[in-house]
């Protein structure tokens, strides 16, 4: 689906969800102009706000929808530069108050969760120029991960693109590389243990993490947030907050950039980017809850 078309049924369904929110009668006559809405925006990845604004609009219609939204998780499936913090808020708590248990949902959503001690998050195969997936804590959100086209400095080039698979995903940028993603929880571990295929040296990618947390720090060094001080070297262990432990293995150089924490980059506070050589393809990040 070309990105007008996407755009296009975007914009028809934020005029859906003003007017139904409006007038609870409206869709007496335009019920059926939201299924056709439902239909096109099923060719991409609806962001997690549009699924929880159609499942509101469908139980106007007294239908259900998805039993399984990830609402813990509001950046799944949303660009960066879509993501509006107090919209999404609103679209999750309307779809709270409408959310009813069925037996027959419209469809089930294609993300994977997972939990352990202190640590919960979620993965999906299928994005729009979407992340992999996000992980919180409780001091930490790690808001969205997954890879990125280099250089670091290019707008585009994070998340995934759109697929039908279960299992394998691929580029949004570079859709001939593909890779896997093996989640292990662990008592307070998870392990994000990637393949990737087709990698070259012309076309550099890295594995990124987007923060949400009061700091980070990588041996004494503190990085604070919103500042110039920034880190790239040797791969190291980082502390994010203070109880998530992160660090990655077959991987290259590291960077730690902090971030504004609002206004983009879905309001973070630190990018943090291992770079994957083309010869070692396979790499792995383990995140740990530790004692403060």
């Amino acid at each position: 689906m070309k990105r007008t078309e996407q755009e296009l049924s975007r914009r028809r369904l934020q005029e859906l969800w003003k007017c139904g929110l409006s007038s609870a009668s409206f869709f007496e006559e335009k019920g059926s102009l939201l299924d056709e809405v439902w239909e096109a925006c099923r060719r991409f990845q609806p962001s997690l706000k549009e699924l929880c604004q159609f499942g509101v609009l469908f139980a106007h219609l007294g239908r259900s929808f998805a039993p399984n939204l990830p609402i813990d998780f509001p950046w799944l499936w949303c660009r960066e530069e879509d993501y509006q913090e107090q919209e999404t808020s609103q679209a999750i708590e309307f779809y709270k108050n409408v959310l009813r248990n069925t037996s027959s949902p419209l469809f089930q959503l294609d993300w994977h969760p997972f939990e352990t001690k202190g640590i919960k998050g979620g993965v999906t195969f299928s994005g729009s120029d979407t992340s992999l997936g996000a992980l919180i804590s409780n001091q930490v959100q790690i808001r969205a991960f997954g890879p990125k086209q280099l250089p670091l400095s290019e707008p585009k080039g994070f998340g995934i693109r759109f697929t039908k698979t279960t299992r394998w995903s691929s580029l949004s940028t570079l859709p001939h590389i593909w890779f896997d993603v093996q989640v292990k929880p662990k008592e307070e571990t998870i392990s994000l243990d990637l393949s990737f295929f087709g990698l070259s040296p012309s076309e550099p990618i890295a594995f990124c993490f987007y923060v949400k947390a009061g700091s980070a720090k990588i041996g004494k060094e503190v990085i604070a947030s919103g500042t110039l001080n920034r880190y790239r070297g040797k791969v190291q262990p980082i502390l994010l907050g203070d109880e998530l432990h992160l660090e990655g293995a077959n991987v290259e150089k590291m960077e730690v950039i902090p971030l504004a924490g609002k206004g983009g980059f879905w309001d973070c506070d630190y990018l943090i980017a291992f770079e994957i050589h083309p010869l070692n393809p396979k790499p792995s990040f383990s995140l740990k809850i530790v004692n403060s």
